[in-house]
């Protein structure tokens, strides 16, 4: 569990304790444990819609990469998920094993420049690519990319091959697009569904801290 997670269960907690606080609910045995019943019930709620999003989009970015290959008529390339990105082990007689692992570049003519984005594949690549910053420079580059291809099919000039490579091209770039899209809703589902996770563990540690410990009912009040 990274920092920004710790953090995130820090909030979740933080949450569950203002809600005990704020709320107008007796806090008497019975009103301790409703409250707590009511918490961990909207968490669960919000477990299960996470779940349902981070399903929808892994299924998305699986099929898209089956896409992405088909509309290229390439070999289809998937990373082994035991592989790690980058890892240096020490052996015993002192040398190293030094892995490193890139996924394929995809590269976009925009027409002042060509950028580059990463293609995913698996669960992993969600966490160790840099998908924010790939989704930002796509949202940042669609229109010119767009207005490039939509001027270069139409220009009588370009020969059809030309063109079927620039339908290509276009086509690819949504599917890569929707990918990196779906792999940051996924993250943003992953990230509720630990603050969900964070407010029953909250409600369950007030409910027992309340009962054992009377000074905070009256701290709360």
């Amino acid at each position: 569990m990274n920092i920004f997670n710790v953090c995130i269960y820090i909030i979740g907690i933080i949450i569950s304790f203002l809600v005990f606080a704020i709320t107008k609910t007796p806090l008497d045995y019975v009103g301790l444990l409703s409250q707590g019943a009511i918490l961990a019930t909207f968490g669960s709620a919000l477990i299960t819609v996470a779940d349902i999003f981070e399903r929808d989009k892994l299924e998305r970015v699986k099929q898209n990469h089956k896409i992405f290959y088909k509309i290229n008529n390439d070999e289809l390339w998937t990373r082994w998920s035991f592989i790690p990105r980058n890892k240096s082990e020490k052996l015993l007689n002192k040398n190293s094993i030094i892995s490193a692992l890139e996924n394929p570049d995809v590269e976009f003519d925009v027409g002042s420049l060509i950028i580059s984005v990463k293609l995913l594949t698996v669960l992993e690549d969600f966490f160790d690519l840099p998908i924010f910053k790939e989704l930002v420079k796509m949202l940042f580059y669609q229109k010119s990319f767009k207005t490039k291809c939509n001027r270069d099919v139409n220009d009588d000039n370009l020969s059809e091959p030309k063109k079927a490579e620039v339908r290509i091209s276009y086509l690819s770039f949504l599917c890569a697009y929707d990918s990196i899209k779906s792999a940051c809703i996924f993250r943003f589902a992953r990230l509720l569904k630990h603050l969900s996770i964070a407010i029953i563990i909250g409600s369950i540690l007030m409910v027992i801290l309340c009962i054992n410990k009377p000074w905070v009912v009256g701290y709360l009040k």
